[in-house]
């Protein structure tokens, strides 16, 4: 998978960097409804060898560019990435941004 780190200053006010990659989809997760203001679901891209695979979360209205998508299909995806703290332990969450089918 080909990566590339842009700011997004403009389309986000926490300022994030926002990062791209080229890959085909392994696995698209069934939508969850955390509770009645939050859904989320999953999408698993890979490059050719799955030997680099991104797990990255999609929430609410970004879910719908999910529906046009199959397992196997080409794709650009835009994602969020971000650390947190817990626990003594940091872990990161990649968030989607914009998927698109090549």
């Amino acid at each position: 998978m080909s990566n590339n780190n842009n700011s997004n200053n403009n389309n986000n006010s926490n300022n994030f960097n926002f990062f791209r990659t080229v890959g085909i989809v392994k696995e698209i997760g069934d939508t969850i409804f955390v509770n009645e203001n939050v859904s989320k679901a999953e999408i698993v891209v890979t490059d050719e060898e799955n030997s680099d695979i991104l797990a990255i979360n999609v929430y609410n209205g970004k879910i719908d560019q999910l529906k046009d998508l199959k397992v196997g299909d080409s794709v650009k995806v835009s994602f969020f990435a971000k650390s947190k703290y817990n626990n003594g332990r940091y872990f990161s969450v990649l968030n989607l941004y914009k998927i698109e089918k090549l």
